[in-house]
């Protein structure tokens, strides 16, 4: 019971402390670390869960666009973890990362 709650403790005080961060004006994310794409998610005001699970499993601007060129919204939604409360502003995430893929694309 201790541990729980000293595992609860320490997953809230591990997303709570990530900044938000402000969507970048030229669009790309590709180039963000994890903390920073956690930022962003909590811009977007995603859940806890989902910035946790974005911190857990290590993903960074790279490894989003990556997820986003390979799956389908509905999958990468899963993936992330964002429930359909937030839809609209996984669009808003979206761009972002479409944004991004374009860059990466034009550069090879």
């Amino acid at each position: 019971m201790l541990l729980n709650l000293c595992l609860n403790l320490t997953y809230i005080s591990t997303v709570t402390s990530v900044p938000k961060i402000t969507p970048p004006a030229d669009g790309k994310v590709h180039h963000f670390s994890v903390r920073e794409i956690a930022g962003l998610f909590r811009h977007f005001e995603f859940s806890d869960h989902a910035v946790s699970n974005c911190l857990l499993k290590q993903i960074d601007g790279k490894r989003l666009c990556d997820m986003g060129s390979k799956m389908d919204d509905e999958e990468l939604k899963r993936q992330l973890k964002i429930d359909t409360t937030t839809e609209p502003k996984f669009y808003a995430l979206k761009y972002f990362v479409t944004a991004s893929i374009v860059e990466i694309n034009n550069n090879r």
